[in-house]
């Protein structure tokens, strides 16, 4: 019985150490506000988690042409570029879903001047290869679809 006991014992000390927790870090290819498709990268530190995206160009977008007007007014220069940044926690519940509830930031590329806040919330699939939420901005007081895959 102490044979069989200990040979239990090593299997799931075994089944641990070879199935380490699954972590959030990494890039995500993002379907966000209006189907626009962001790169994005999370890093997550234990509940911490911050999120980034490369600048998003905004030459030749129609649908950024009144906000464009009103930067070079308020500004005096061309707003060319834009990135998401946030920062938040992932959520973790027994018998739940991991889920993320990031603060998001819009930002002026080159420059870090913020241009619109929000919100992504999302659920993690069970394979862990997708996010699936909503994302909510404050300038427009709408959320979207928000899928998140890696």
């Amino acid at each position: 019985a102490l044979a069989v006991l200990s040979a239990a014992a090593l299997g799931w000390a075994g089944w641990r150490w070879a199935a380490p927790p699954t972590t959030l870090s990494g890039d995500w290819q993002a379907t966000l506000v209006r189907g626009e498709q962001v790169l994005m990268t999370l890093t997550q530190d234990g509940d911490s988690l911050t999120l980034a995206s490369a600048p998003l160009p905004l030459a030749g977008r129609a649908d950024w042409d009144d906000y464009r007007g009103f930067w070079r007014q308020r500004m005096g220069a061309e707003l060319l570029a834009f990135s998401y940044r946030g920062q938040g926690q992932v959520v973790v519940a027994p018998g739940q879903a991991t889920r993320i509830d990031i603060a998001l930031q819009l930002l002026s590329s080159p420059g870090d001047e913020l241009i619109d806040s929000g919100n992504l919330s999302a659920r993690l699939s069970a394979d862990g290869r997708r996010l699936e939420g909503r994302i909510w901005l404050n300038s427009a007081q709408a959320d979207w679809p928000a899928l998140l895959q890696r």
